[in-house]
């Protein structure tokens, strides 16, 4: 039995999620860096989504003046769940590195060390979905506005439980090595499943790839 074939884009995935693995082994990253880098990937996620609200067609459920509208509106919507989550993540696991708000981020010189590389394997990964699911695989043209509103609440919140629920016996624990590599590799394979689910093709369409072609 041959193993499943990975798309471009969760080869990506994977090879993103590599730098954390890297910091923690390399730089002694605890739990809360760790932690902190998914939560700063939550607002790469709201970048692209952006952009994939401003590509979709404009048809009659999606007007241009529809967009004006629910591109700010999912600014400051999405925006503020990434503050709540953001606070609910600093308070919860402390300031162990220095980051005692998600203000601090700005502050490069608190930053553990890795951590803007790390975001950035993040961001290139997203785009990389970007580019080969909603570009070249054509998903823009089943998306809509509406659609995209609430398509990154459901993968984000599923995530950040199992990373939470993890965090916390591995932050009572003083942040051990090999607990830290597992928590990573969890990610990844939750992460895997959840793009999968979200870029899988929908069943209620058929596929017109087998079907003849009239050439009358």
């Amino acid at each position: 039995m041959k193993p499943p074939k990975l798309s471009l884009s969760v080869l990506a995935l994977i090879v993103a999620n590599i730098a954390p693995l890297v910091a923690v082994l390399f730089f002694e990253w605890d739990v809360m860096a760790v932690v902190v880098v998914y939560w700063v990937e939550n607002i790469v996620i709201g970048f692209y989504n952006v952009l994939k609200m401003a590509i979709v067609p404009a048809g009659p459920t999606s007007p241009h003046a529809l967009k004006l509208f629910l591109m700010p509106f999912f600014c400051v919507h999405y925006g503020m769940f990434c503050l709540v989550h953001g606070v609910f993540v600093f308070a919860f696991f402390g300031a162990s590195d220095g980051l005692g708000s998600p203000g601090k981020l700005f502050d490069w010189q608190l930053l553990p060390a890795g951590f803007a590389w790390a975001v950035f394997a993040l961001f290139i990964s997203h785009g990389v979905s970007f580019v080969h699911n909603f570009l070249i695989k054509k998903e823009h043209e089943s998306l809509t506005l509406q659609k995209l509103m609430a398509q990154p609440y459901g993968r984000i919140v599923l995530l950040h439980v199992a990373i939470i629920a993890d965090g916390f016996p591995i932050m009572a624990l003083g942040s051990p090595i090999p607990l830290l590599c597992i928590l990573v590799l969890l990610k990844v394979i939750v992460d895997i499943y959840l793009h999968q689910r979200e870029h899988r093709i929908d069943p209620d369409q058929p596929d017109t790839s087998s079907l003849p072609v009239n050439t009358d």
